[in-house]
């Protein structure tokens, strides 16, 4: 469970991640390593994703790609689920506000609800990918 200094921890880390040119595992181990609080270990599932969908870090955080896009709404709502962590920190996995993670997270459930086909391979495939991150 994320305590509001954790949320904080996160933030400073994605800044760290972005702005510094920290390797992932790196800027997470500079802030939750001392807490020693059981965090999900979000850029490396994100890492471990994106890896699986050969997509660069680059192409993640260009605005119009469209499997990176359905991939992010995708984490969204995973994430929202399985953490209490905000829109806000959810959104700057992406370089994107809370605004966007929120509506993103709407819409692919929205999608998967309708049964889109890409919408759920997607999902199915980021669940085990996640699942399998904590086995």
């Amino acid at each position: 469970m994320l305590l509001q200094t954790d949320t904080e921890k996160f933030r400073l880390m994605m800044y760290d991640f972005k702005h510094n040119n920290l390797m992932l595992d790196e800027a997470l181990r500079k802030y939750y390593k001392e807490n020693q609080i059981y965090i999900p270990d979000i850029p490396d599932i994100v890492k471990k994703v994106l890896d699986y969908y050969y997509i660069s870090k680059d192409e993640w955080y260009k605005t119009r790609a469209k499997k990176p896009v359905i991939i992010f709404k995708c984490l969204c709502m995973i994430l929202r689920e399985k953490t209490n962590l905000s829109w806000t920190d959810i959104g700057k996995i992406r370089n994107r506000d809370h605004a966007t993670a929120y509506y993103g997270c709407e819409s692919f459930k929205s999608d998967l609800e309708l049964g889109y086909k890409d919408s759920v391979e997607i999902y199915h495939e980021v669940k085990k990918i996640i699942y399998d991150y904590y086995e």
